[in-house]
């Protein structure tokens, strides 16, 4: 039995989920393409991805389509981490997402070719309490009521830039790094990071089949002062209750019993003790 097979068992996974598409270190991550331009699809797709999108307007009003950034090709060699993407948005992933399979190949060309396959990132926060942060979906959101890690979050091309240069002749480029401040601010109330690092890419087979980049932050926090940031402020809308579990397999183990999780959650779960030294 394999290191990982060991955690998912010692977990309590009965079904496993998902699929890490990666295997070996990731000492980078780079976006070397970034097409703007949205896929052609059929006047008749069209038409059932904007009816899809009118049926949930009409159960959530607050639902809104933003901006993604779909995986055309992936690849890991030597280290680094390559992705080239394409713009999307979230009312054509609700729609088209029931339409990706399982075994999706993302070593080929164009393999978001007829649907969309948002790139998102899921980090285990470890704070300085050597805690694991986990959030408890709010009844509003995707997956109400299951757990999560925090942060987590898309990577919405127009939002997660970072800029450089001077005033008046600045650059910018989408950085995944800049999307991990936005979502730690939004879902845990704070955007300070000691250290981070990425161990997978992972793939939910089933829910929202899209890939995720899985990683390990660990942030410079006590757990009573996330508490009471948490308290304080009024953060995402997404998470209904924080929870802290001492960063061991055997104590996650004893927390997740009886309880759901998102496929991506347990995903990075077993990829955080599986990367742990």
């Amino acid at each position: 039995m394999s290191r990982r097979e060991q955690i998912i068992e010692e977990l309590g996974i009965k079904t496993v989920r998902f699929r890490m598409l990666t295997e070996g270190e990731i000492r980078r991550v780079d976006i070397m393409e970034f097409d703007d331009r949205k896929q052609m699809f059929s006047e008749e797709m069209k038409r059932n991805i904007a009816d899809n999108w009118s049926q949930m307007k009409a159960k959530n009003p607050t639902v809104f389509s933003g901006s993604m950034a779909s995986v055309k090709s992936l690849e890991l060699k030597e280290g680094v981490l390559r992705f080239r993407l394409r713009l999307s948005s979230y009312d054509e992933f609700v729609y088209l997402r029931q339409f990706n399979m399982p075994g999706l190949d993302f070593f080929g060309k164009e393999t978001d070719k007829g649907t969309t396959l948002p790139l998102s990132i899921g980090l285990v926060a470890v704070t300085d309490s050597d805690s694991i942060v986990l959030g408890e979906r709010n009844f509003c959101a995707d997956w109400s009521g299951m757990f999560n890690t925090l942060p987590s979050g898309y990577l919405d091309p127009y939002k997660s830039l970072l800029r450089y240069g001077d005033p008046g002749d600045e650059s910018q480029e989408l950085s995944l790094d800049m999307l991990i401040y936005e979502e730690l601010k939004e879902e845990v109330g704070m955007n300070q990071v000691t250290s981070r690092r990425w161990h997978n890419v992972v793939y939910a087979t089933e829910g929202n089949t899209q890939p995720l980049l899985a990683g390990t932050l660990h942030v410079p926090y006590t757990d009573q002062e996330i508490k009471d940031f948490y308290l304080e402020g009024e953060l995402a809308r997404e998470v209904r209750r924080m929870h802290f579990v001492p960063n061991n397999l055997g104590e996650m183990a004893k927390f997740m019993k009886g309880k759901k999780f998102t496929p991506h959650a347990e995903a990075q779960i077993v990829a955080h003790f599986e990367n742990s030294i």
